[in-house]
């Protein structure tokens, strides 16, 4: 029974990185959209994307000292709920604020989502732990894959660009009912025991390694994913169909680099690489 569950729960979290990617990275495809829609600057766009940002900081900071206290479940389900509600309200998304307060929400219940995940894969993930935390955010750039070239599909068949957000009901729904009748496993004693003070942690240099070739990698990640579909349809002269092709080729690519990352950190450590 207990290796049925963990089967179930190796699914959950592939399930959850793939709708993550999906929904999240809509977002470059669809900008070019609510920008002609609302009448706004690039200012204004660029304003959206830090506050969506912003949301996903602290919903990160914040579920991370919440999974504590409440567990990784009910964080998960928080996440789905939060996502369902914007998704669905992104039916009735008629002005720009409204727009922000809503990419706010998908954002945060992303932050949410994610902390879980990642928090559960390394309680369960204990043999090939690079390996199979690869294969997690392989399945977010598998999700990411999908997104571009689905959005602009949609696009190109006059579907209005909120209404794409709403169709991802279809997978969120069925997420969070899969997600409510799972068992998630105790977190070990002393993994609630470990609490370094920050002040510690900070004296470490692989701490500091770790934040900035994460930072720049999400830069790298998140600059491509929000700005290239607008970049090529404006200084380009692509079509919607042409330039979500593009940001798909991206994201193939970063799932590739999952793919094999994984087995490489395996091979010749995990600092080295």
């Amino acid at each position: 029974k207990k290796n049925f569950e963990f089967k179930h729960l190796i699914v959950l979290v592939f399930l959850c990185m793939a709708i993550f990617g999906f929904i999240e990275n809509m977002k470059g495809t669809l900008i070019p959209s609510i920008r002609l829609q609302f009448g706004v600057d690039y200012s204004a766009i660029g304003m959206m994307l830090l506050v969506s940002s912003l949301g996903y900081l602290f919903a990160t900071l914040i579920s991370g000292l919440a999974a504590d206290k409440l567990g990784k479940k009910a964080i998960l389900i928080f996440g789905f709920l939060v996502l369902i509600a914007a998704t669905a309200l992104f039916y009735k998304a008629n002005s720009f604020p409204m727009t922000v307060v809503l990419l706010l929400m998908v954002s945060t219940g992303f932050g949410c989502i994610e902390v879980a995940v990642n928090s559960l894969g390394a309680q369960i993930f204990v043999r090939s732990a690079a390996v199979m935390m690869n294969m997690t955010h392989l399945f977010f750039g598998l999700g990411s894959s999908i997104s571009p070239k689905f959005a602009g599909s949609m696009l190109a068949r006059n579907l209005p660009w909120n209404h794409v957000y709403t169709l991802t009901l279809a997978i969120l729904i069925p997420g969070l009912i899969y997600l409510v009748f799972l068992r998630f496993p105790e977190t070990p004693e002393e993994e609630n025991n470990i609490k370094l003070p920050i002040a510690q942690m900070l004296r470490d240099k692989k701490i500091w390694l770790i934040m900035g070739t994460l930072g720049f990698c999400t830069v790298a990640e998140t600059g491509m994913a929000n700005w290239l579909v607008n970049f090529l349809q404006e200084v380009r002269g692509m079509s919607v169909d042409q330039s979500s092709l593009y940001m798909t080729f991206f994201f193939t690519a970063f799932m590739l680099g999952r793919l094999v990352g994984g087995h490489i950190a395996e091979r010749i450590g995990y600092i080295k690489i």
